[in-house]
C-alpha cells in the first residue's frame, strides 16, 4: 500500500477470485470518508506507481505471453490506458518520466522513458539486479548492482540519473527516501 502525498489516499493492490479467473486490481480508499474505488478497470497488475499530483498510473501487467509490460494512465480515467515499454518491472514514476528495470535475457538495466516518449533511454550501461528507491525530486537512484573489486557481492549503489555514474553507497544494506526527500532511511543487516 502507498499513501497518497497528500495522505488523504490510501493505494493497493487487491486480489479478486472468481470462479474461472483471479486478477490483482489497484484500488484507492479515501480515508476520511472510507469510499473505495477501482483506479484502472480490467487490468491485472504486479507493481504501481502514482504520481505525486495523484494524476497519473503507471502501473506492471503480464501481455498474453506472460512478457511484463509498463502502462501510463490517468487515474481519472479521462484517456485509455497507454502502453509504454514491454519487457520492464520495478517501476518509479516521476515529473520527467518513468524510471524502470529493463528486463533482458541475461542482464537487467535501469532505464528511464518520459511519459510522452516511445523510445526507452538506458540511465547508465552497467547491469542492475533492482531498483530500490528514486529520490523524489527524481535526480538520484538506489539501485542493488553485483559490486566489483573489495565488493564482490551485490550492493546498493547511488545512480546519478543524468550523468549515469554511479557510486557504491552501501554493502549488506537498503535505504529508500523519505517523501520529502530531506531524509534517506538506511535498514543495516542488523536492523
Amino acid at each position: 500500500p502507498r499513501l497518497s502525498s497528500d495522505g488523504q489516499r490510501l493505494y493497493y493492490l487487491r486480489q479478486q477470485n472468481s470462479s474461472n479467473s483471479s486478477s490483482v486490481e489497484l484500488r484507492s480508499t479515501e480515508l476520511a470518508s472510507g469510499r473505495t474505488d477501482l483506479v484502472v478497470p480490467d487490468r491485472s497488475m504486479a507493481d504501481y506507481d502514482i504520481s505525486k499530483d495523484q494524476r497519473d498510473v503507471v502501473f506492471v501487467a503480464a501481455a498474453s505471453d506472460g512478457v511484463p509490460e509498463i502502462w501510463l494512465a490517468t487515474v481519472d480515467r479521462s484517456a485509455p490506458p497507454r502502453r509504454l515499454v514491454r519487457g520492464g518491472d520495478e517501476l518509479r514514476l516521476t515529473q520527467s518520466g518513468v524510471f524502470y528495470r529493463e528486463l533482458g535475457t541475461k542482464e537487467s538495466f535501469l532505464t528511464r522513458i518520459g511519459r510522452n516518449e516511445t523510445e526507452p533511454r538506458r540511465v547508465m550501461q552497467t547491469p542492475i539486479l533492482d531498483v530500490v528507491s528514486l529520490s523524489p525530486s527524481g535526480s538520484w537512484a538506489l539501485v542493488i548492482a553485483s559490486g566489483t573489486g573489495e565488493v564482490g557481492t551485490p550492493a546498493l549503489f547511488v545512480v546519478d540519473v543524468q550523468s549515469g555514474t554511479s557510486k557504491l553507497f552501501c554493502a549488506g544494506c537498503n535505504a529508500y527516501w523519505g517523501p520529502d526527500g530531506k531524509w534517506l532511511y538506511i535498514i543495516t543487516p542488523r536492523g
